[in-house]
């Protein structure tokens, strides 16, 4: 177990040392001891998911000025006002620290006056553990913090009355922050059969790996009560093409642009968080590629040209 003043803050750096990635959930986080323990990791990829309150803001367990520090280290900061969960995970979800703690001096136990928090390591995390961390990032109140919304909320909140009656959220609209696309906004499955099998019989696949990507998509592609392949297909098609990631993505790319230029265009507009997936953007792409083909009923089509260049084609 970890304990405040015993182990708990060194076993925390101890674990964002050996960090490939990183994803920090904390209703509170304050600027000097999340730059603490940044320093202590050489993570690939952070991520972080907060809340920002006025009443957390007034009373200084919320720090509007991460945002800052996150800007400067090309970190996404990502506000949920809905989460409560205090989670640190690495590598692809392959384990997790959850506390009590907060990212915040006594929540850490590094000042002199500290607060009594405990927690564990967890190595094993189960497959809807993951699904569950995921949706909070994909879920429609996450945002992604922009110079535009600190700026509106820095303002707002230097106003703040102190009372009892204080309002539960700033007035500045949520949705001006940016939304930007995650990766996990794509489907993971490798083929449309694989991942209807798979709903209709569990036992279809074995590999972990696959078993993860068909949870993610019905999850993304809101598949739930569904009594035949018919049906499937059509909540599948209909859910699919009207995701506004596959919208841009066609709108921009469905139509002689070469597998080389959608790749660019796919890292250049979706934000890079840890996956569970072992994928690459390119694993990603060529599942895009055979959803849209296989639902579009003969509208696309994807065709290889010369040896090494891919083309999603738009049937005229």
């Amino acid at each position: 177990m970890l304990r405040s003043k015993d182990n708990l803050y060194q076993e925390i750096i101890d674990f964002v040392q050996k960090a490939k990635d990183l994803i920090i959930f904390s209703p509170y986080i304050r600027q000097n001891p999340l730059g603490e323990l940044l320093r202590h990791t050489n993570a690939k990829s952070i991520c972080i998911v907060t809340t920002w309150k006025p009443r957390d803001v007034a009373f200084g367990s919320s720090d509007l000025d991460i945002y800052k520090l996150c800007r400067e280290n090309k970190i996404p900061l990502y506000i949920n006002n809905n989460i409560h969960l205090k989670v640190i995970t690495k590598n692809k979800f392959s384990s997790c620290i959850v506390s009590s703690a907060n990212i915040t001096r006594r929540g850490l136990g590094v000042s002199n006056e500290f607060n009594v928090e405990m927690g564990i390591i967890n190595d094993t995390m189960e497959l809807d553990d993951i699904l569950y961390l995921e949706k909070i990032i994909n879920d429609p109140d996450c945002r992604l913090v922009n110079d535009d919304y600190y700026e509106q909320i820095k303002k707002e909140s230097e106003s703040i009355k102190v009372s009892k009656d204080m309002q539960k959220s700033f007035s500045t609209d949520l949705n001006k922050a940016e939304k930007e696309f995650l990766i996990s906004s794509l489907p993971m499955s490798n083929s449309v059969n694989n991942l209807m099998n798979y709903y209709f019989n569990k036992d279809s696949l074995e590999d972990p790996l696959a078993i993860r990507s068909a949870e993610h998509d019905i999850e993304l592609y809101k598949l739930k009560d569904i009594q035949n392949e018919t049906e499937f297909l059509k909540s599948l098609k209909d859910n699919f093409y009207n995701h506004p990631f596959v919208i841009e993505f066609l709108e921009q790319n469905g139509d002689k642009k070469s597998f080389g230029e959608n790749s660019t265009w796919i890292h250049n507009r979706c934000t890079t968080v840890p996956t569970p997936w072992r994928k690459d953007v390119k694993d990603i792409q060529n599942n895009l590629n055979k959803f849209v083909v296989d639902l579009s009923d003969g509208r696309y089509e994807e065709k290889i040209l010369y040896k090494h260049t891919k083309f999603l084609i738009k049937v005229k």
